[in-house]
């Protein structure tokens, strides 16, 4: 943040460090009397641009330490009997609001895992189908299966007459 404040306002430092200095050398160049309010009211701007990043700076280090404090919590909370800290050091607000929140995220996760296991289920079965031959084939293979089967029976048909007609001319 700090990085971000001295790179918008270096060249408004430079500018005012230049006015400055042509203010201290007065008596070599003379500044017209003119200019001197125009640099008061630029150095009130660059102040209160000053003033605002340092607000903005405090703000952003609140929420962080906010941040750690609430992460430290829920880490006491969580991890408490494995380093020694027990979630009763909580004020017992916290513990019923933290508690409710980590039931809340445990049916969160119980879902995700059984929307996880059935997707896992239907890939399986989509994986089964999509190896099965397609609809236009099936009714091809039927009937090539039906003009094998009238071809077979054909040539039983035809044998059996042929035999029926040698017995009969003997």
């Amino acid at each position: 943040m700090v990085a971000r404040i001295a790179q918008e306002d270096q060249a408004t430092f430079k500018r005012l460090a230049k006015k400055y200095q042509q203010y201290l050398t007065e008596d070599i160049a003379p500044v017209p009397l003119e200019s001197r309010p125009v640099y008061l009211s630029e150095l009130c701007a660059l102040r209160a641009s000053l003033e605002k990043a340092r607000i903005v700076c405090e703000a952003e280090k609140n929420q962080a330490k906010e941040y750690l404090d609430l992460r430290e919590e829920l880490r006491m909370l969580l991890y408490g009997p494995f380093t020694g800290i027990h979630a009763k050091t909580l004020p017992v607000v916290q513990q019923g609001t933290v508690k409710k929140q980590l039931e809340s995220l445990r049916e969160i996760l119980d879902m995700e895992q059984e929307i996880r296991t059935q997707k896992v289920e239907y890939d399986e079965i989509a994986i089964k189908v999509n190896a099965l031959p397609t609809r236009t084939r099936l009714v091809a293979y039927v009937f090539v299966v039906h003009a094998l089967c009238a071809l077979h029976l054909t040539s039983i048909l035809q044998r059996y007459q042929f035999t029926r007609k040698r017995d009969t001319t003997h």
